[in-house]
């Protein structure tokens, strides 16, 4: 009986593990840091209208636990996307990955992220899947040096391959926000991640739509602004554009939230989209002291 040879992207297994090893040796030898800024912060949440006092006001920030203001996680998602796509870009130069694209990046976040300190990302590992088709998932690890110790800042899984997701089945939403897209924006946003402009806009900006509505929610039902995100995945429908205002829903919790010391846990579904174009579905894992009735 023939042996089949197992393949992905039309390359067999093992000239994509030869080509991704080297890939990754290489990127360990790179310098992947990005020097944060405190201005950055103010950019960011001007972008995304994210107004969670804590990420401004260090007094607030302190006052939560923080030693200073935190980065904002989707903050933090951005900076891994921006790795990611200088790091796709040295995948796609190999025959078989020349057509391939981020789909999807899950994002968990360990410890918050301060101005002024030196964000090093690395590849930890790589796997190769086949889900609804050829998929590769890179895992990266965020870590800053403090106070002469190594913190993890984030976990991260990157997936890339050839297609995007295909639509969702989804209910009503129970809260729904519109936020501007202008170019000046996008600037802004190049600015304060490090991102280039690109082909396509930038995943991780569609994303970070969905924290800042979650925080709307959170002040309409509680009238403040005390919450988390410890943890955010998104898919990618399509790539979003400059110009149509970025809706993002947000739809009833399908279980009761757990409990984490003080806090409850809830798993929030968002629908990202721009007139009927939808654009990306996502998950978030929110941490807040208040029993939210929905």
């Amino acid at each position: 009986m023939e042996q089949t040879t197992e393949r992905y992207f039309g390359a067999t297994k093992q000239e994509l593990t030869t080509d991704l090893d080297q890939i990754v040796e290489e990127t360990i030898k790179s310098n992947g840091a990005i020097r944060t800024r405190r201005e950055d912060i103010a950019e960011f949440g001007w972008v995304t209208k994210d107004n969670n006092p804590a990420h401004k006001i260090p007094r607030i920030g302190r006052t939560l636990g923080f030693e200073d203001t935190p980065f904002m996680g989707a903050h933090v998602a951005a900076y891994a996307e921006k790795y990611a796509i200088d790091l796709i870009s040295k995948i796609k130069q190999k025959p078989w990955a020349s057509e391939l694209k981020i789909i999807s990046q899950g994002t968990s976040f360990k410890s918050a992220l301060y101005p002024d300190e030196e964000l090093n990302w690395q590849v930890t590992g790589y796997r190769l899947t086949k889900k609804d088709n050829d998929q590769l998932v890179l895992s990266l690890e965020g870590n800053t040096k403090r106070k002469d110790q190594q913190v993890k800042i984030a976990e991260v899984d990157i997936t890339i391959s050839h297609k995007y997701n295909g639509l969702p089945e989804i209910a009503i939403p129970i809260f729904w926000r519109k936020f501007p897209v202008k170019e000046e924006h996008l600037n802004v946003f190049y600015s304060c991640t490090g991102h280039k402009s690109a082909e396509t806009f930038p995943h991780s900006l569609t994303a970070a739509y969905a924290p800042a509505a979650q925080l709307l929610l959170l002040e309409e039902k509680t009238g403040d602004m005390v919450g988390a995100n410890l943890s955010m995945d998104f898919q990618v429908i399509s790539p979003a554009e400059l110009g149509p205002m970025m809706k993002v829903d947000i739809f009833r919790p399908s279980r009761p939230p757990s409990k984490r010391g003080n806090n409850y846990l809830y798993k929030l579904k968002t629908l990202c989209s721009q007139d009927d174009k939808m654009r990306m579905f996502g998950e978030m894992l929110v941490s807040t002291p208040y029993n939210l009735e929905f």
